[in-house]
């Protein structure tokens, strides 16, 4: 049985390259993971549009082969600025696909699902 994967793929010397869908995600989660402030992913469904991904982050193609949208779903934790924190994680996502893949990110939209209290210690 063949698995029905998505990839992004690139020209390179000696054939094409190809990035699949599942190992972005990781990679966005990861870099998310960076971030201090943030609780959790949320996990809203998409649907059209060509979205692919779960628990919170999503990707879809752009116009080019090389093109990537993100779409990230936070919680905060309480306290934490929301703008600052937003920021951050968009920064942190264009700089860490960046730097690891042929991507080019061309929009990464972070949502603020909610707010949660920080565990306690």
């Amino acid at each position: 049985m063949t698995e029905n994967k998505k990839y992004f793929e690139t020209p390179c010397e000696g054939g094409i390259l190809k990035l699949a869908y599942d190992t972005v995600l990781e990679l966005i989660r990861a870099a998310c993971a960076e971030i201090s402030g943030i609780s959790e992913a949320a996990a809203p469904e998409l649907s059209g549009e060509n979205w692919y991904g779960n628990k919170g982050v999503w990707i879809a193609p752009g116009e080019s082969s090389e093109d990537c949208r993100v779409r990230v779903y936070i919680h905060i934790l309480l306290g934490e600025s929301i703008t600052e924190t937003a920021a951050a994680v968009q920064d942190r996502i264009k700089s860490a696909l960046e730097a690891v893949t042929f991507l080019r990110i061309t929009s990464a939209d972070v949502f603020v699902a909610g707010i949660r209290f920080p565990k306690e210690q």
